[in-house]
């Protein structure tokens, strides 16, 4: 069984498929939908939330478990915020015909300080023309 599970596996991995295991059994996902569920979703389906690692402390892979873990929590939340600042382009190049001032320079500015995982406070003009301020958040400056 294991090395036709493990041909299984391998199979799948190719049309972009993962293989996990669920109260019903082993089951076939597209990655691409996989990866859509929020985090916590993720990891439940993985066996991998941190609560349930820790169960295993007595199996020296525990350890790296727990890192995936972790890892997969800090890509979805760089997922989210990239997702944020795209959102926000967006919006800002669909508002561009309502007559709103787009400092494209200004975003990109953010894009980048984001991407440094340094976020910045960046101008934003409300519809009045008052000056209000904005911050992308991130990880790293929800702990500042």
């Amino acid at each position: 069984m294991s090395e036709e599970l493990k041909q299984l596996v391998l199979d799948k991995r190719k049309e972009g498929k993962l293989v996990h295991t669920t109260i019903e059994g082993f089951v076939s996902v597209d990655i691409s939908e996989f990866i859509k569920q929020p985090v916590d979703g993720i990891l439940y389906d993985l066996n991998r939330l941190e609560e349930v690692v820790l169960t295993f402390i007595d199996d020296p892979k525990w350890l790296n478990d727990f890192a995936v873990a972790l890892t997969i929590r800090e890509l979805k939340a760089k997922e989210t915020s990239a997702r944020t600042i795209m959102e926000k382009l967006i919006n800002k190049t669909e508002s561009i015909d309502d007559g709103e001032m787009v400092d494209l320079e200004d975003f990109f500015a953010e894009m980048k300080a984001w991407l440094e995982g340094k976020p910045r406070v960046a101008r934003k003009f409300n519809e009045t023309g008052e000056d209000t301020d904005f911050r992308v958040e991130s990880k790293n400056n929800m702990e500042e």
